[in-house]
């Protein structure tokens, strides 16, 4: 969660895989990945859930499509489902130690505040930006709301007789208690409009859920959605800062690399999987862009283990 990866595609996190025993997820970590801003844009995450992520100590950066910004404690942000961010270290070894909340609204809240079309979506948090919201909290404030997660962190520990409801409840009294010291920071001028980023944040859903699918396109997404090809291609690259074919090659390059990390698939069902072109393809463009190949990145990811040979 939150890291600053050394891959050079984009890690795609899962509602599957961390809300599979609980409606929510809770994490904390020291980043210790240090700022680029030649090569940080590369390193952002991408989830289908929503996420606040709470600066408790240290100072960092924390980093968008649209830039980036000093962060330090009290410093949250609730991203939405669908907008890449990370966070860094500073170049002179300054550490953030950030605690992550995952959850799906959907999941966990009823009516209005489970609703993302509704101003009172996670009980209006996003009612300004429908993507994601910066909130600096005053120490006090920053007090409360810890002692807020640690009760949350219990009863998804002890597992006690309705702790489900509790975890709703606590949750609900944090994103309140958020909300109250909302302090948007300025955008740039330059800034991409709302409903440009809601655009770009719905073609990289979409690559997301359909990663796999060889005839993915830009073109098609742009029907479903009613607008031109040409249109889509210059919100694209102006919100993500690079093109729709770059963007769709990185996705499928990281699941590639997750799947030999994760899996003993063979070459034909990584490319098959992930919906590469064919298995000389994927060799040359894997190793153009991690300077290895698919053998070697398995065996360096996973020594200990008896590697098995991913060609057939």
């Amino acid at each position: 969660m939150s890291t600053a990866g050394s891959m050079s595609a984009p890690a795609l996190l899962r509602k599957a895989e961390l809300l599979k025993d609980a409606p929510l997820f809770i994490n904390r970590v020291t980043v210790e990945g240090v700022h680029s801003p030649e090569t940080a844009s590369s390193q952002l995450h991408i989830h289908d859930f929503v996420e606040v992520s709470i600066v408790l100590s240290g100072r960092g950066i924390h980093r968008t499509l649209e830039g980036y910004a000093e962060c330090s404690a009290g410093d949250t942000y609730v991203i939405g489902a669908g907008v890449p961010h990370a966070y860094f270290a500073t170049e002179d070894g300054d550490c953030p130690t950030v605690c992550n909340l995952v959850f799906d609204p959907a999941d966990i809240f009823e009516g209005e505040a489970a609703d993302p079309k509704h101003p009172r979506y996670c009980y209006g948090l996003f009612r300004e930006d429908p993507l994601s919201v910066y909130v600096m909290l005053t120490s006090r404030t920053l007090e409360d709301v810890e002692r807020t997660v640690v009760r949350m962190e219990k009863e998804l520990s002890r597992r006690h007789s309705e702790w489900e409801m509790a975890v709703k409840s606590h949750l609900i009294t944090l994103l309140i208690l958020i909300g109250r010291y909302t302090s948007q920071r300025e955008k740039p001028v330059s800034a991409p409009r709302p409903r440009e980023r809601l655009m770009a944040m719905e073609v990289m859903r979409r690559v997301m859920e359909r990663y796999s699918d060889q005839g993915l396109t830009l073109e098609s997404i742009a029907a479903s959605l009613y607008i031109s090809k040409s249109y889509l291609c210059r919100i694209f690259r102006r919100v993500a800062g690079e093109s729709f074919g770059d963007y769709l090659r990185r996705v499928r390059l990281e699941q590639a690399c997750r799947l030999l990390r994760d899996t003993d698939m063979t070459a034909e069902q990584i490319v098959y999987a992930c919906g590469l072109r064919d298995i000389p393809t994927f060799y040359r463009t894997f190793k153009e862009r991690m300077g290895m190949t698919p053998n070697a990145y398995r065996q360096e990811e996973r020594p200990a283990e008896g590697i098995m040979e991913t060609k057939n």
